[in-house]
């Protein structure tokens, strides 16, 4: 339970972080 926790915080880190760079590479 615990590892599935942290798999989600690094998968939801890595979403934000493709939101953010994702529009600039597009552009």
């Amino acid at each position: 339970m615990r590892r599935r926790k942290r798999i989600q915080m690094k998968v939801m880190m890595v979403l934000g972080i493709v939101a953010l760079v994702g529009p600039s590479h597009l552009q």
